[in-house]
């Protein structure tokens, strides 16, 4: 039995899970009212 991996497919996944997370956590911030911009995460008030 051969057993063959699309390491570009693994790559592509572990990638977008990074992207959901940090996406998620900006989600959070800006419901919290963090401003985030560009690399720069401020509290407004």
């Amino acid at each position: 039995m051969v057993v063959s991996h699309n390491i570009s497919a693994m790559n592509a996944q572990r990638q977008l899970g990074g992207t959901e997370m940090k996406k998620g956590k900006d989600a959070e911030k800006l419901s919290s009212g963090y401003k985030v911009n560009g690399g720069e995460t401020t509290l407004q008030g």
